[in-house]
């Protein structure tokens, strides 16, 4: 029984490698990816809307470095700036206009709702970016996934989830860092 989890694993683990090598791999109408990061460091300047540090426009560039091989299909980011400010590089490079999903932090989960309705009815078998905050992206992570992450630490910046979305409700999980180490 442990032999399909970890061949699922290890499969999964190739299709992001060639991925992040830039070797082609066609996406199947069954099969969407999801890239999930919190976004990056965020300065003092503004408390209802900062912009980023310097460690988190670093942070916004070491993620174009880690997706410039990645076909990616669309970037969501919130209405928050330092979340398009993140996605910036990336969205540059891969020349994809941000769009923008709205988040009531009073009202999380009608955000995740509208993620997975977004995910499921826009984007079968593309790869999709998604920039979003401390307790936002767990909360969409486990809701594609049923996993049960908690919010992500304060000063923890540096996780990127990969959520491969399959036939039939099953899904796959990659937890990685990326950029300079931070948090725990």
């Amino acid at each position: 029984m442990l032999a399909k989890p970890f061949f699922t694993a290890v499969c999964f683990l190739i299709f992001v490698l060639c991925v992040d090598q830039g070797i082609a791999v066609p996406a199947t109408d069954n099969e969407t990816t999801v890239i999930l990061v919190r976004h990056a460091e965020r300065a003092d300047d503004d408390e209802r809307d900062p912009s980023l540090t310097a460690a988190g426009e670093a942070r916004g560039e070491a993620l174009q470095q880690a997706l410039s091989h990645a076909s990616l299909d669309a970037i969501y980011v919130t209405q928050f700036q330092r979340t398009s400010l993140t996605a910036a590089a990336t969205a540059d490079e891969h020349q994809i206009t941000k769009q923008r999903v709205e988040v009531n932090h009073e009202d999380l989960s009608g955000h995740v709702s509208e993620m997975k309705r977004i995910l499921h009815d826009e984007h079968p078998g593309e790869t999709v970016l998604i920039v979003g905050h401390s307790n936002t992206i767990p909360e969409i992570v486990n809701a594609l996934t049923g996993h049960s992450f908690e919010e992500i630490d304060r000063e923890t910046y540096d996780r990127i989830f990969i959520v491969r979305l399959r036939a039939e409700d099953k899904s796959d999980l990659i937890e990685l860092r990326y950029g300079a180490t931070s948090g725990d």
